[in-house]
Protein backbone atom coordinates (compact mmCIF):
# COMPACT_ATOMS: atom_id res chain seq x y z
CA UNK A 1 0.00 0.00 0.00
CA UNK A 2 1.43 3.33 -0.83
CA UNK A 3 1.49 6.01 1.79
CA UNK A 4 -0.78 8.90 0.48
CA UNK A 5 0.73 11.96 -0.21
CA UNK A 6 1.08 15.45 2.10
CA UNK A 7 0.11 17.04 -1.26
CA UNK A 8 -2.76 14.90 -1.27
CA UNK A 9 -3.93 15.64 1.95
CA UNK A 10 -3.56 19.26 1.61
CA UNK A 11 -5.87 18.98 -1.23
CA UNK A 12 -8.61 17.54 0.31
CA UNK A 13 -8.35 19.48 3.81
CA UNK A 14 -8.80 22.17 1.38
CA UNK A 15 -11.58 21.19 -0.81
CA UNK A 16 -13.43 20.10 2.57
CA UNK A 17 -12.98 23.72 4.18
CA UNK A 18 -14.03 24.89 0.94
CA UNK A 19 -17.72 22.92 0.57
CA UNK A 20 -17.93 23.38 4.43
CA UNK A 21 -17.74 27.26 4.07
CA UNK A 22 -20.29 27.42 1.33
CA UNK A 23 -22.64 25.03 2.89
CA UNK A 24 -23.20 27.73 5.58
CA UNK A 25 -24.09 30.63 2.92
CA UNK A 26 -27.05 28.47 2.08
CA UNK A 27 -29.92 30.24 3.33
CA UNK A 28 -31.51 27.90 6.11
CA UNK A 29 -35.01 27.47 6.82
CA UNK A 30 -36.20 28.83 9.99
CA UNK A 31 -36.92 26.73 13.07
CA UNK A 32 -40.10 27.55 14.54
CA UNK A 33 -39.30 27.36 18.67
CA UNK A 34 -42.54 25.69 20.20
CA UNK A 35 -40.71 24.64 23.59
CA UNK A 36 -42.49 25.29 26.14
CA UNK A 37 -45.98 24.39 24.53
CA UNK A 38 -47.54 21.18 25.41
CA UNK A 39 -49.47 19.88 21.99
CA UNK A 40 -48.18 21.05 18.62
CA UNK A 41 -49.99 20.32 15.32
CA UNK A 42 -47.64 20.10 12.12
CA UNK A 43 -49.90 19.81 8.77
CA UNK A 44 -48.76 18.20 5.90
CA UNK A 45 -49.63 20.94 2.78
CA UNK A 46 -49.50 20.32 -0.82
CA UNK A 47 -45.17 21.48 -0.52
CA UNK A 48 -44.61 20.17 2.54
CA UNK A 49 -45.10 20.26 6.38
CA UNK A 50 -45.99 23.35 7.64
CA UNK A 51 -43.82 24.63 10.10
CA UNK A 52 -40.88 22.41 8.71
CA UNK A 53 -38.44 22.70 11.06
CA UNK A 54 -39.96 22.80 14.68
CA UNK A 55 -38.18 22.34 18.26
CA UNK A 56 -40.43 20.77 20.81
CA UNK A 57 -40.33 20.27 24.46
CA UNK A 58 -40.18 16.53 25.21
CA UNK A 59 -43.12 14.92 26.30
CA UNK A 60 -44.76 17.29 24.08
CA UNK A 61 -47.80 15.61 22.02
CA UNK A 62 -47.18 16.23 18.25
CA UNK A 63 -50.36 15.82 16.16
CA UNK A 64 -50.00 15.69 12.45
CA UNK A 65 -52.40 16.53 9.69
CA UNK A 66 -52.63 16.74 6.18
CA UNK A 67 -54.48 18.84 3.79
CA UNK A 68 -53.60 16.47 0.69
CA UNK A 69 -56.01 13.96 -0.70
CA UNK A 70 -54.33 10.85 0.62
CA UNK A 71 -53.65 9.48 3.90
CA UNK A 72 -49.67 9.29 4.96
CA UNK A 73 -47.61 8.07 7.84
CA UNK A 74 -45.09 10.28 8.96
CA UNK A 75 -41.95 9.02 10.39
CA UNK A 76 -38.37 10.77 11.95
CA UNK A 77 -36.62 7.90 11.00
CA UNK A 78 -34.66 7.17 8.10
CA UNK A 79 -36.63 5.52 5.47
CA UNK A 80 -36.97 2.99 4.61
CA UNK A 81 -35.29 0.95 7.53
CA UNK A 82 -36.90 3.35 10.56
CA UNK A 83 -34.87 1.21 12.50
CA UNK A 84 -33.55 3.57 15.58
Amino acid sequence: MRPVSATLIVLAAVAFIGIFAYVNTLPREQIVDLRGQKNVAIVLKKDGFEPRDVRVTRGAIVTFTTERPNKFWPASNAHPAHDV
